[in-house]
């Protein structure tokens, strides 16, 4: 946190003096989001209760087994999954039954879920403060005013996905926080035009923690690879001696990470078995409109999990700016409660209804800059900061499309029947996406400042007004 301060204070902008009060006004406003980050993410880690949060029985039993056994898949269904994330709260949760062996074992839950929630509290301003440190830098790493940093600020922190992933102890967390590292080397690289062994060594060395994280690593790592032609056109290496560096940086990401799937082949005959039916690709492994349909109506009259039929665009939605299935904004196990519902409806329905200015705005901004960056994918004026907008822009499509495929070809529960409540459309899952999607429009906004100052700052502050309004709903309430 402090890192965050000291950071946001050396990239203060003087402004003409037209400009001043403006400047003035961002400020206050920019340290107000800062605070609501800091109560945030603190009332989480003390109130969220965990055994609420996402597939909490198996995550538990999986981290009953470590930091000396993985499960296998008699013992438990989530075995496929990396075990770093869980490293940390087993060895809480060991220290503490040394302690109090003979007493409840509630006793030593509640420190693990306390000691774990705190670091991936650590890791959302960690987070924050890397992909803060990526907008400085594709903004030119120059010093930037007060408005472009309360516009980051902001568009980090509108969509509800980013403070409910982080209060739950699960992978993703660790994933956004690597992820966000990794892509941070990679665009510093770009910027300083310093390719050198010490940048293939930590390159290898995130890499290799990022395979200990999650699966869906990979398709960060497929969305960088442009970045490896990026990396050495920039650089003065021969071909001969940027290929030997790429080799080491393999070869420290497989000592590190490579271990897990090795076990994994060696056990089930796969590098990356997941326990439920799989499908061939194709659109029809779902109803029709699962992909396409989006009832106005219904997101914003029940906004809440369950309806009759899955639909990708409209639970995907609910879920970035609300609680599409109850695991943090209302208890799912309320549900037969109609008017429990009834209020949870009501809530959230204002949230979801403000929530499409903000929508909006992210896709007018990511398509702008998108389309910018291709139409100079050749330019030799914008060669070096095109490099960079790229390598933002290729992990987002790839973990987007990487989605698409998971959800596609498993379209079943574990029992063979149709998935029909879509339980695997969860935001969290492309959260490094979402994140580097604010980052690139925040950097649009900052592009624009000057020519559009006045109406950028009308869009800024209604959409600050409708955070305030619904801050509410950002706090955890299970």
């Amino acid at each position: 946190l402090l890192g965050f301060f000291s950071e946001l204070e050396y990239s203060k902008f003087s402004f003409k003096k037209h400009l001043h009060e403006d400047s003035k006004l961002f400020k206050y406003l920019k340290y107000s989001l800062i605070l609501l980050f800091l109560l945030i993410v603190v009332f989480n880690v003390v109130n969220y209760d965990q055994t609420k949060a996402y597939d909490y029985d198996l995550i538990y039993w999986y981290i009953q087994g470590m930091p000396t056994q993985i499960p296998t898949p008699e013992q438990n269904p989530t075995y496929y999954h990396p075990p770093l994330p869980y490293f940390l709260p087993s060895l809480i949760d060991s220290l503490c039954d040394s302690i109090y062996e003979s007493e409840d074992s509630k006793i030593c839950d509640k420190y693990w879920h306390l000691g774990s929630g705190a670091f991936q509290a650590v890791l959302f301003f960690g987070s924050a403060l890397i992909f803060f440190k990526i907008f400085k830098i594709i903004n030119g790493n120059k010093k930037i005013s007060e408005k472009s940093i309360f516009t980051f600020l902001l568009l980090f922190s509108m969509p509800t996905v980013s403070f409910k992933t982080f209060a739950m102890i699960r992978a993703e967390p660790y994933l956004v926080f690597l992820s966000a590292g990794l892509i941070y080397l990679v665009i510093k690289s770009l910027s300083t035009q310093q390719v050198d062994l010490r940048f293939f060594i930590k390159s290898g060395i995130i890499t290799g923690l990022l395979l200990l994280v999650k699966q869906s690593s990979l398709f960060i790592f497929l969305g960088l690879i442009p970045s490896l032609f990026f990396l050495y056109r920039v650089s003065r290496l021969s071909i001969k001696k940027y290929t030997f560096y790429c080799l080491i940086s393999i070869i420290f990401a497989f000592s590190i990470g490579g271990w897990f799937y090795l076990y994994q082949y060696d056990n089930y005959g796969s590098f990356g078995s997941i326990p439920r039916p799989k499908a061939e690709f194709s659109f029809e492994n779902h109803i029709d409109g699962f992909y396409s349909d989006f009832d106005f109506n219904e997101v914003i009259s029940s906004p809440i999990k369950y309806h009759k039929e899955a639909k990708l665009l409209q639970i995907m939605y609910v879920d970035i700016w609300g609680d599409y299935s109850g695991y943090y904004l209302w208890d799912r196990s309320f549900f037969d409660d109609a008017e429990y519902v009834e209020s949870v409806n009501n809530n959230l329905s204002r949230l979801i209804l403000f929530s499409f200015l903000p929508t909006f705005v992210y896709i007018i901004a990511f398509f702008s800059i998108f389309y910018e960056s291709f139409k100079n994918a050749f330019s030799k004026k914008f060669l070096k900061q095109n490099y960079i907008i790229l390598t933002l822009i290729f992990p987002i499509i790839t973990v987007l499309f990487e989605y698409l495929y998971f959800i596609t070809i498993y379209p079943y529960y574990t029992d063979g029947s149709y998935n029909v409540n879509g339980d695997t459309i969860k935001a969290t899952y492309i959260l490094p996406a979402i994140n580097l999607i604010s980052t690139v429009s925040a950097y649009y906004f900052s592009k624009i400042e000057k020519s559009k100052n006045n109406i950028t700052s009308i869009i800024l502050l209604v959409m600050y007004g409708f955070l305030i309004l619904n801050i509410g709903n950002y706090f955890a309430k299970i």
